[in-house]
């Protein structure tokens, strides 16, 4: 592409639109074998008298930590699926995938390190050292990127457009069911159809209302939270970026406003695939689905989570077996090899 610097900066974007999805993979499996280590550990260890796994902190800490690990999931396949599906969307799918990976992640590996204590910084015992060695290996994946700023510049260019379509009532078209359903087969990659700038919005944001009527009382409250966000976010933009001027786009509340946008898009994925189902009954629970939006919502800065959560101590048996069965922490079916 020597001489033609227009096709080589398209071919540049494509490749970094492709890297960025399959990324959050590494973040998965990390937390994954992390969050494994940890709860061998609470299982077995006695304190005052019980296992560590009996006191709630403990139960719902590793929840906690399991529900961050299905939100990075469902975000990062949703994107793959739309490069399939939506390839003119994924300039901010990408974007928005590999931050919440890292980011996600990262938080969730430091909160399960105080679980193990000060075993965590061992490269010996408890789990043969495997858990220090994931965290020293997956500190670089939140730097990619000049240190996560031009992923979240990148979101920050899109909500503009994001916020106008919002604004206008005229949303991008919502989401299929296939979108969000891993059991459902993919046309080819056409890598032609990926383009520098998301044009098309965000399908994971939109056709929220119309999911209500399925929903149980508590749920489609969290939905109608999760939308009302969107709804104050959009209706916020102008004014904030007339205040920040030419500098906008690098400013800390830019940023700031990129990492909200990121975790309500993670929220709407949720929903659209609880909404989806596909094979796995686990997906089709609605205390997951609450409290992935509670995660979210908690990020955000909402400061209600019951105490003690039902639906914690729900999803703290489902943990137990997925790991008893020897199957993926994961929104999908997935056998593991045998321990």
């Amino acid at each position: 592409v020597v001489g033609r610097p227009g096709e080589a900066l398209d071919l540049m974007i494509r490749a970094f639109q492709l890297t960025r999805t399959l990324i959050p993979s590494l973040s998965l499996g990390a937390l994954d074998t992390a969050l494994r280590i940890v709860l061998d550990f609470v299982l077995e260890r006695r304190l005052y008298g019980a296992r560590a796994w009996d006191l709630p902190l403990v139960r719902h800490g590793l929840v906690d930590a399991f529900v961050d690990l299905t939100l990075v999931e469902v975000v990062a396949t949703s994107a793959a699926r739309a490069l399939h599906l939506r390839p003119g969307q994924m300039r901010l799918r990408s974007a928005i995938a590999k931050f919440l990976a890292g980011h996600l992640t990262a938080a969730s590996l430091a909160s399960l390190a105080g679980f193990l204590g000060a075993r965590h910084y061992l490269r010996a015992g408890h789990g043969h050292g495997i858990f220090q060695k994931i965290l020293r290996d997956h500190a670089v994946v939140p730097v990619f990127h000049a240190g996560s700023f031009l992923l979240l510049e990148t979101i920050h260019l899109h909500l503009p457009d994001l916020a106008r379509a919002r604004r206008s009532g005229k949303p991008p078209e919502p989401a299929t069911p296939s979108s969000f359903d891993p059991s459902v087969d993919l046309p080819p990659l056409d890598e032609r159809a990926l383009v520098v700038w998301a044009r098309e919005g965000d399908e994971a944001t939109a056709g929220l209302a119309d999911l209500e009527s399925r929903l149980g009382p508590g749920t489609v409250d969290l939905v109608r939270w999760l939308a009302a966000q969107l709804d104050a976010e959009a209706a916020a933009l102008p004014a904030a970026l007339a205040a920040e001027g030419r500098d906008t786009g690098r400013t800390p509340q830019s940023f700031d406003r990129a990492r909200r946008y990121a975790l309500l898009h993670a929220g709407a994925a949720a929903v659209h695939t609880w909404a989806a189902g596909g094979e796995s009954a686990f997906a089709h629970r609605e205390e997951w689905l609450r409290l992935a939006l509670r995660r979210v919502a908690a990020a955000l800065g909402r400061t209600d989570r019951p105490w003690p959560d039902p639906d914690a101590e729900a999803l703290a048996d489902e943990l137990c077996a997925l790991h008893r069965q020897d199957r993926l922490f994961s929104t999908v079916s997935f056998p593991l090899g045998r321990r």
